[in-house]
């Protein structure tokens, strides 16, 4: 996530965090593994699904709110993935003495499936629209209704760039392999060109 443009002063002031989270549809259910430790498919491991609290001004002035931090999701497999299936961006304002609770501020979705019928790829701008996630809207059209007849309801325009990362695996010997270099050695097995 690159930044958030447009917030001004229509944020108060104070520390914000953004959730990713994946979604088998718009209000639909969150995709959950159940070999990963990872709550609706958004990170796992080292690699969070949220980013780092970032502050903001909450004046007329400020008009960016520069994140320049990864999130990660784990996403189906090309089998696996559904052309209903999106990312939902969550903004999260965080607790502080004269506010006492997390709350989400605004949100967004992205569609998680291209036009090829894989996982979407480069950079994105995406609307973000305020209040928690409306579980009523159900089409990416509705989402657009929203803040095309009320412009109140738009927030900002969140820019990200979404990238994929190479897949790997561990090894017998617990050596970290990428994808390529397990297809190698399966091909070497079979044609018993290379050690055992």
């Amino acid at each position: 996530v690159h930044l958030l443009r447009s917030v001004r002063d229509k944020l108060p002031r104070g520390r914000y965090a953004i959730l990713v989270s994946m979604y088998d549809r718009l209000a639909g259910c969150p995709l959950r593994w159940t070999k990963q430790s990872s709550y609706s498919g958004g990170g796992f491991g080292e690699r969070p699904a949220a980013t780092r609290p970032v502050s903001h001004g909450g004046m007329y002035y400020h008009s960016e709110l520069r994140v320049e931090q990864s999130l990660f999701a784990l996403c189906p497999s090309t089998s696996q993935i559904r052309p209903a299936n999106t990312f939902v961006f969550e903004l999260f304002r965080l607790s502080e003495p004269d506010n006492p609770k997390d709350e989400v501020v605004a949100w967004g979705v992205l569609p998680m499936c291209n036009e090829s019928f894989g996982v979407v790829q480069g950079c994105f701008r995406i609307p973000l629209v305020r209040g928690e996630q409306d579980r009523t809207i159900d089409r990416h059209g509705e989402l657009e209704n929203i803040y095309a007849k009320d412009l109140s309801q738009w927030l900002c325009n969140m820019y990200l760039e979404v990238r994929h990362l190479p897949r790997s695996a561990l090894s017998d010997t617990g050596r970290v392999v990428n994808e390529a270099d397990v297809e190698f050695d399966f091909i070497n097995r079979l044609l018993v060109l290379g050690p055992e």
